[in-house]
């Protein structure tokens, strides 16, 4: 397996093996652990009883998914990533875990290829390599030169999932086009959305944060809480009749 970094980490009742490409998503692992699961909140929101179907758009190394997919063997974990590198890392991370499926493909509006530019490990800030601290997941898919890409296959949400009830979509700037290629799903399946909503990672795509939430919004949801970044979008007629 070749990654950047490993975290082996010894609790009472587990015992995580993770890779990661670079040190920042095992960062990001290990705080929600300390944390605590905040999609799982969602669960609770919907009164979770049994099997629901979780699916986490840009999973990374799966620290959404593959926590999710521990705490409740009965939620069924799809997890969509399309960089190799980690990919590799979030299959090597969900090993033994039934419940878990994998896709390496990026979520797009369209079958066809993306062009995602990479973290440049080049760039020191400080003293220390800016974006290998900044987020290992910060692809861009709006193509950058000056950078280190990686062509994947992309694919329409829509035809690769189906029957959705929970939706985490982190996608760095590609928001709009994921939200556009999963129009059956935001129609029919009407899937609780937990979604990261930061400005920066729009201006490549030329939208901002407003501009994904108005979307969001257009679909009859409802934003009810956010979560330091991730702002939680739940169905209006789910909020109806709670």
């Amino acid at each position: 397996m070749k990654a950047g970094a490993r975290l082996y980490i010894d609790l009472p009742d587990k015992q995580w093996d993770l890779v990661a490409p670079s040190v920042e998503p095992l960062m990001g692992f290990t705080s929600r652990l300390i944390s605590g699961w905040v999609v799982s909140e969602l669960l609770d929101l919907m009164e979770f009883r049994g099997s629901l179907n979780f699916v986490d758009v840009g999973a990374c190394i799966g620290s959404w998914g593959i926590l999710m997919a521990t705490r409740y063997p009965s939620l069924s974990v799809t997890c969509i990533e399309p960089v190799p590198l980690s990919y590799a890392c979030l299959v090597y991370n969900g090993k033994g875990l039934t419940n878990l499926k994998t896709i390496n493909a990026a979520a797009d509006d369209k079958d066809g290829v993306v062009n995602l530019s990479l973290p440049d490990f080049r760039y020191w800030s400080d003293g220390r390599p800016g974006e290998l601290w900044n987020n290992y997941g910060l692809m861009s898919g709006y193509g950058e030169p000056d950078k280190e890409a990686v062509d994947v296959q992309a694919h329409p949400l829509d035809d690769m999932v189906e029957n959705v009830d929970l939706l985490k979509i982190d996608v760095e700037g590609m928001e709009t086009r994921v939200l556009a290629g999963a129009q059956r799903i935001l129609t029919k399946d009407r899937p609780t959305i937990q979604i990261e909503l930061v400005d920066r990672n729009q201006v490549r795509a030329n939208k901002t944060a407003k501009d994904v939430h108005d979307m969001i919004i257009s679909y009859g949801y409802t934003k009810i809480a956010t979560d330091t970044t991730d702002g939680i979008y739940m169905p209006n007629e789910r909020i109806d009749h709670a």
